[in-house]
C-alpha cells in the first residue's frame, strides 16, 4: 500500500539533485494525486479516474501534462524498488486528442470581452499577441526585441517549445505592429532572474511574471488568464491556447498553402497543425458551391 511515507522516501531517494523548481513542481501534483480519491493509488480503476480527473481539471496542457507524468514517474518508481508489481500508468490508456483537445478556437467578440477584462493588466499584451500571431503563451510573455523587424513589420520567432523558426507577417493595421512601433521608443532591458546579459523583453512585466513562475514550478499566469476569462463571463473550455487555435484556424480557412501555414505557426508536422483547425461553416459553404459551379461548367 502506497502511503506518505512511500512518497518521501521517493522524494528523497529518486528526486536527489533536481531542482527546487521540478521538486516544488512535483510534489503538489503528487500531493494531489495521493490524496485524490479512497483506495489504494496504484490500482488501475483509481489511476483512470485520475487521468479523467486530470483532463477535465486542466485546461493548460502543461499543467496537466507536469500532473500526469508526475504520477506516472512516481508509481514507475514504486514498481521500481519493489513497492508494488506493475504500475498503472503503463495498462491506462491515454485519451485521444480528438477526444480530449478540442481546442475550441476565440470569437472575435470573446476576444473584444476579454481584452476589456485585461485592460491595464500585463495579459493584455499577451492576449493581442496570440491573437494577432498565434504565439503560444511562454513567446508571447519571453518575446524579445531580436525577433522584430519592424522595417518589414514581421517577427521571426524561434519557438521555446519545438525550437522551430517562426516567420511571422503582422497586419500593418493590427493592434500588434501599432504597440511595437510605440513600445520601441523606449525598449525594457532585463538581466533577471535567468541572469542572461541585456535581455531586451519587449514586456518586462510580463516576463518577468513569467521567468518567477517558472523558476517556482507554477502555472501563475494560466490561473491569472482563466480569473480573466470568468470575469469577462467567457466559456471555461476556452484556454489561452486556444487563441492559437483561433489563429491557426483563421489561417486554413482562408485557403493558405498548409506548408507556408506551418511555417507561420512553427509546427513541424502539418497533423498537428491540423489538430488546432476547426472549420468555418460558412466558408466551406462558400468553397463547397464554388466547386460546384466549377463542375458544372
Amino acid at each position: 500500500m502506497i502511503t506518505s511515507e512511500t512518497v518521501e522516501t521517493y522524494f528523497a531517494t529518486d528526486f536527489h539533485g533536481r531542482s527546487p523548481a521540478t521538486l516544488r513542481s512535483h510534489r503538489r501534483y503528487l500531493d494531489r494525486f495521493v490524496s485524490f480519491a479512497p483506495g489504494d493509488p496504484a490500482s488501475p480503476a483509481r489511476y483512470s479516474e485520475w487521468v479523467r480527473f486530470a483532463f477535465g481539471q486542466w485546461g493548460d496542457r502543461t499543467a496537466r501534462n507536469v500532473a500526469l507524468a508526475a504520477s506516472a514517474r512516481f508509481l514507475a518508481w514504486c514498481e521500481r524498488v519493489g513497492k508494488i508489481d506493475k504500475s498503472p500508468h503503463r495498462m491506462v490508456r491515454m485519451p485521444e486528442p480528438e477526444q480530449h483537445d478540442a481546442r475550441e478556437p476565440w470569437e472575435p467578440t470573446e476576444v473584444r470581452r476579454l481584452l476589456e477584462a485585461a485592460a491595464g493588466t500585463p495579459m493584455a499584451w499577451a492576449i493581442d499577441l496570440a491573437w494577432e500571431t498565434g504565439m503560444a503563451m511562454a513567446d508571447c510573455c519571453l518575446l524579445q526585441w531580436t525577433a522584430v523587424d519592424l522595417n518589414k513589420a514581421m517577427l521571426r520567432v524561434r519557438r521555446r517549445k519545438t525550437k522551430e523558426l517562426c516567420t511571422i507577417p503582422l497586419a500593418l493595421d493590427g493592434t500588434v505592429l501599432a504597440e511595437l512601433v510605440a513600445r520601441r521608443i523606449g525598449p525594457s532591458i532585463a538581466d533577471w532572474p535567468n541572469r542572461l546579459p541585456e535581455v531586451e523583453f519587449v514586456d518586462l512585466e510580463l516576463a518577468r511574471l513569467y521567468l518567477v513562475q517558472a523558476a517556482a514550478g507554477g502555472s501563475g499566469l494560466q490561473t491569472q488568464f482563466a480569473r480573466l476569462r470568468d470575469r469577462a463571463g467567457l466559456p471555461k473550455s476556452k484556454s489561452f491556447h486556444n487563441l492559437r487555435a483561433a489563429f491557426c484556424s483563421r489561417l486554413a480557412n482562408s485557403g493558405m498553402n498548409l506548408a507556408a501555414a506551418c511555417k507561420v505557426t512553427g509546427h513541424r508536422d502539418p497533423k498537428m497543425f491540423e489538430r488546432y483547425v476547426s472549420a468555418d461553416v460558412g466558408q466551406l459553404r462558400d468553397q463547397v458551391l464554388s466547386a460546384l459551379r466549377g463542375a458544372e461548367r
